[in-house]
């Protein structure tokens, strides 16, 4: 993940107010420090400062109210007060008349203890003369002003301002402004507020400024046991006119800490804050217009009591965060350990989406990115940390240049934080016993940095800090806390823009696949799996899979390589599908070759645990039905939608995806059964004829033109243009496993209309996975890349020969690869098998090449065999080896071999069986004539014409033409009888079995044969 530098806001603040100092003539030479407040739905930032203004009749520093168009980027003062006070709460109306914002005071120094005040204020912008009211509020916990503004196509049908005011602990009201146009002088305050109440005592919340929805969180009795206490998430959304509705209802499954209602919260000044800014919850709800819905809550630090070394002054913390997926009905714990409380003091954790992942990031220590979206089941999380060592983490914080400046006082300031904590840990009660009693005896390090309230303390320089820099690199170190903001890139939709508080820098970050396949080198095989899925499913440059194989496959015995290829064959095959269905049919289909909901671990290089991903379910989930005014403003499909289907579906749908291992790779169908004879009758053919045509039955999809993955890889071997010869007994049978199996998992799930489509959409589906293993078959090939001597059409090197280290380490990729889609029940590609028995042969010893093809790993194809009877001569071991491997084959292959094959015993073969064949039937030709002859002399009658068609009586001759001419009249006795019984005549060659015989003869005998008189 990279931060790329979208703007410096803060030190643009600071040069609009310069340049106004020099505009107004202010002999004012002290440096301004501007604070920012908040951003509003259309984008503009609110900011407030302190300085001397002509404008009004006091000589003392009067507070500035500004605005910061994101998109024209320009400045604006939209108020000033003629006192000096600290703002800490501001929003403005859509038509930029009505300001609203909460002061903060002390009380009398002199009192013990020191206590704030929060009161809210109203002011009219266009008004004549300075119009400020109050809202008699005045509270000692946090108060937060906020307008509220129409939705996208959604417009007031009223002239009324609405605004939200949240009293912390309290309540949350919903203000009615009246408001009128006075002439041409603008719009004012036209009577008294209309008050709503919205929301009861909370302790937490949230505000969506871009979809204004309110999130909060309270604590609820529960039903049965009144006793019992336990926090709830709810959220609702405004509508136009600021009707609304409560959408959802979710009780929280983490350790969220029990809030009393008299306990003292400590607030900080956060930019941008979108809710009430209290130092001891970092809880973020992050959502996405699909559907996902994620509650993410870092938990309270906690010292470890562990065994320290000498020396160490450190205590080493664990950070456990939490991620409650609403759309999956599931809490993922993730827990980061073993870190110094050096490394990770005054920051915060910070939950944003990038790249479709949930990234939970502490810059310059970690960086999770949680594949949790509604698409996906969760799995596959990239667990990045920084690499360095806990030592080299503290050295290189204290050497930071950024850091150094302020060290002494964040110090300082931590531990008075820390002291402040431990007073009010009596009134914070975690829910866990086990967690409260850890509580009474550790201190708990605060995650947010108060910003400094003297206006004479400035934040750090960024003029070292780079444009673009890794979140995981040493000047990241200097980010603390980060707050998401919108509307500063155009090509931004809001999600990945983040605001730098110490800073003041507004980051744009991305995930760069480059960055990723740095750490792909250095992290545990789950994280190095997550890469490779990212790149697959997100990315989908095959340059960026190519360069992972290429890292995988360095050493040809790591154990890794058939999880990659396992991942590559089953989510390629899902993305492939992704182009051409809908999702109601996407989720019946698996995208990834691992278990979801199963625990993650990564580890260091010593081996160890240094992070840690589990899952715990929701215990129920309350979303309201479509509301009359839901589907009034909301016409298309939204989140709450998408959300509600998803649940619904999770409660009517427990099989979920289609699973493999439901395919018996060893069970054959009947169908195959039959055709089985036909495939194999045609084991040997010429290389040309074959070529014209694949042995496999189902067509790929392909276009003439070259695509960018076949841009990559190189030219598609020749091998894989398919084979003669080739047992596809395995194809065959998976495929139509696979499509009955595919079929009956889709037609269950679907509704009766859209089962047709079921049928297709496994034939689509087997053909993408055909492709697929092809595509991988060429990826490994292009990796390795053997230099290989082909003459003409061949595509099988000379088997005389042996092959070299580049064609060894090609065989054991492909041994792997045949492993893989075993394992995954894949149908392999067309020519795999021979040019692999191939590669075996030329790489293996012949004994060890044997046990393989005993076991049915490899396979003795027609072409592997045609170049067999080639390559290898009659002579010798490559002699013994020929007919070995020709005497493993079936009856009918070993007959087509020796007919090709010129080796006497060969042709004494196929003599013999010629002539067996002829006398074993005639057998039954000399018993059927027997039988006639009786029945003719029971009858009185003689045939004389039976005797010239079957023969006269046959008699065994030593003479070598008296037994042909003996072969030839039975073979022509047997060729009439054909037509009345299924009788296989075989053909004579009279010149073969003589050449044969003689052969034999000399060969065996010991006598001189020319003077024999035959």
């Amino acid at each position: 993940m990279e931060l790329q530098k979208v703007t410096d806001l803060l030190t643009s603040i600071k040069s609009f107010l310069i340049a106004r100092r020099k505009e107004l003539n202010t002999k004012e030479k002290r440096s301004i420090h501007p604070r920012i407040l908040t951003q509003e739905r259309d984008g503009c930032i609110l900011y407030t400062w302190n300085d001397f203004s002509t404008l009004t009749k006091t000589d003392s520093s009067v507070t500035h109210v500004g605005a910061y168009d994101v998109v024209t980027q320009t400045h604006k003062v939209l108020w000033i007060y003629n006192q000096k006070i600290k703002i800490v709460s501001c929003s403005i109306n859509q038509e930029r008349t009505l300001l609203a914002f909460t002061l903060v005071t002390k009380n009398d120094p002199s009192l013990e203890p020191q206590q704030e005040k929060y009161s809210a204020f109203l002011a009219e912008l266009q008004a004549t003369g300075e119009r400020v009211f109050s809202l008699n509020l005045d509270r000692p916990n946090y108060l937060k002003v906020q307008f509220l503004y129409p939705n996208k196509g959604e417009t007031n049908t009223t002239r009324d301002a609405h605004m939200l005011v949240f009293l912390h602990k309290e309540s949350i009201g919903l203000y009615h402004i009246p408001l009128a146009r006075l002439g041409d002088k603008g719009i004012i305050m036209n009577d008294q507020p209309r008050t709503e109440h919205v929301v009861k005592r909370f302790v937490w919340c949230q505000w969506d400024v871009q979809l204004q929805r309110l999130h909060y969180i309270h604590n609820t009795r529960h039903s049965t046991d009144v006793n019992k206490i336990y926090p709830k998430y709810s959220c609702l959304q405004f509508y136009a006119d600021a009707r609304f509705d409560n959408m959802l209802d979710v009780p929280l499954s983490f350790p969220f800490p029990y809030i009393r209602s008299a306990s003292r919260c400590r607030y900080v000044d956060i930019p941008l804050n979108p809710g009430i800014p209290d130092i001891d919850l970092n809880i973020q709800v992050l959502s996405q217009s699909n559907g996902t819905v994620c509650i993410c809550y870092q938990h309270l630090l906690q010292a470890k009591k562990s065994e320290k070394q000498t020396g160490e002054k450190d205590d080493v913390f664990d950070i456990d965060y939490y991620v409650c997926m609403v759309h999956h009905a599931k809490t993922l714990h993730g827990c980061v350990n073993g870190l110094r409380k050096s490394v990770i003091k005054s920051k915060r954790v910070h939950f944003q989406w990038c790249g479709g992942y949930l990234g939970v990031l502490l810059p310059g220590v970690f960086l999770h990115l949680l594949n949790v979206t509604i698409d996906y089941e969760p799995c596959h999380h990239m667990l990045l940390h920084s690499g360095l060592n806990e030592i080299e983490l503290v050295t290189s914080t204290s050497s930071s240049s950024h850091l150094a400046d302020n060290s002494r006082s964040n110090e300082t300031s931590l531990d008075h934080n820390t002291r402040s904590l431990q007073e009010d840990v009596t009134d914070r009660r975690v829910l866990s016993p086990d967690q409260a009693s850890s509580l009474e005896t550790s201190p708990i390090l605060s995650m947010a940095t108060a910003l400094p309230e003297d206006d004479n303390e400035s934040p750090i320089t960024t003029s070292s800090l780079p444009i673009i820099m890794s979140v995981m690199s040493e000047n990241s170190l200097t980010i603390r806390s980060l707050t998401s903001c919108f509307g500063f890139t155009r090509e931004s939709s809001g999600s990945n823009i983040v605001y730098d508080q110490r800073s003041g820098i507004v980051w744009k970050i991305s995930l760069n696949p480059e960055t990723l396949l740095q750490y792909f080198q250095s992290a545990s095989w789950p994280t190095r799996l997550a890469i490779l899925h990212y790149v697959l499913t997100r990315t989908k440059d095959f340059f960026y899979v190519k360069k992972i194989f290429k890292d995988i496959c360095e050493s040809v015995t790591n154990t890794e390589a058939k999880k990659i290829m396992a991942e590559y064959l089953v989510a390629s095959t899902y993305m492939n599908m992704k182009r051409q269905l809908e999702k109601d049919l996407l989720r019946l289909l698996p995208f990834t070759s691992v278990e979801p909901y199963k625990g993650q671990f990564e580890k260091n290089d010593k081996r160890e645990r240094i992070a840690s991903i589990k899952y715990t379910g929701v215990d129920s989930i309350n979303i309201t039905t479509k509301t009359a005014r839901e589907r009034q403003y909301r016409h298309s499909e939204d989140l709450w939608d998408a959300l509600r289907r998803c649940l619904r579906l999770k409660q009517v749908e427990p099989k979920g995806r289609f699973n493999h291992n439901m395919i018996d790779s060893e069970k054959q169908p009947r169908k195959y059964q039959k055709s089985n004879k036909r495939e194999q009758s045609y084991f040997l053919g010429n290389v040309k004829d074959r070529r014209s045509g694949q042995s496999f039955t189902l067509s790929t999809s392909t276009t003439g033109h070259q695509s960018v993955t076949d841009a990559i890889l190189g030219s598609t071997p020749a091998f894989l243009q398919g084979a003669h010869g080739e047992d596809n007994s395995y194809n065959t049978n998976i495929t139509l496993q696979m499509e009955v199996g595919l079929t009956e998992h889709i037609g269950q799930n679907l509704k009766k209309d859209n089962r047709a489509k079921a049928k297709n959409v496994a034939q689509e589906y087997v053909a993408c996975q055909f492709q697929q293993s092809k595509q991988l078959c060429h990826l490994l090939w292009s990796l390795i890349e053997p230099n290989l001597e082909l003459i003409g059409d061949q595509f099988i090197p000379k088997l005389c020969e042996s092959g070299g280290a580049d064609e060894y380490e090609l065989f054991m990729l492909y041994e792997r690869f045949y492993m893989t889609v075993k394992e995954c029940v894949f149908p392999f590609p067309p020519g795999f098998q021979t040019f692999f028995t191939a590669l075996a042969f030329r790489c293996l010893n012949f004994h060890l090449f044997v046990q393989y093809v005993d076991r049915g790993v490899l396979q003795l194809t027609g072409d592997f065999m045609q170049q067999i009877l080639v390559d290898l001569s009659d002579k010798g071991e490559e002699f013994e080896y020929k007919y070995q491997l020709i005497s493993k084959l079936p009856k009918e292959c070993l007959e087509e071999c020796f007919k090709q094959w010129n080796h006497p015993i060969a042709t004494s073969y196929i003599a013999k069986q010629q002539t067996t064949q002829i006398l074993t039937l005639g057998k039954e030709i000399e018993k059927m004539k027997l039988e006639k002859k009786i029945e003719r002399e029971r009858a009185g009658t003689t045939d004389s014409s039976s005797s010239s068609n079957i023969g006269e009586d046959i008699v065994t001759f030593s003479p070598l033409n008296s037994f042909i001419n003996y072969l030839l009249e039975t073979s022509s006795a047997l060729r009439i009888m054909k037509k009345k019984s299924n009788i296989d005549i075989p053909k004579i060659d009279p010149i073969f079995l003589q050449e044969v015989a003689l052969y034999h003869v000399a060969a065996e005998s010991n006598y001189d044969l020319s003077l024999v008189n035959f």
